[in-house]
């Protein structure tokens, strides 16, 4: 799909995706390290922010979906599925686990 609002929707999903990543992780560290998680609250939210802020200007500001998008135009139509059904694997594991891990 072209345009900006397109690429806007790819960057926040990549985000969240990233987001549940970093969630696990401190899940995972308040499980095994036995620290608070309000102690996390905080640098958390932070991070979330700067994660949709960094996003934002490495694809959105810089106009690198341009250029991501003129990659996958040049795709096979079998590559492009194999690729979407590997983000979408990806994903959902990374959900599961997150879920798995709180």
């Amino acid at each position: 799909m072209d345009g900006s609002d397109h690429a806007f929707k790819a960057m926040a999903a990549l985000s969240i995706i990233i987001i549940w990543n970093l969630t696990t992780l401190a899940a995972y560290i308040d499980i095994y390290q036995y620290t608070n998680y309000e102690t996390l609250k905080i640098p958390a939210i932070l991070a979330m922010v700067a994660i949709l802020v960094i996003n934002y200007f490495i694809f959105i500001h810089n106009k690198k979906y341009i250029e991501i998008e003129a990659s996958f135009k040049d795709l096979p139509l079998s590559k492009k599925k194999r690729g979407s059904l590997g983000v979408l694997i990806y994903a959902i594991l990374s959900l599961v686990v997150m879920l798995w891990s709180l």
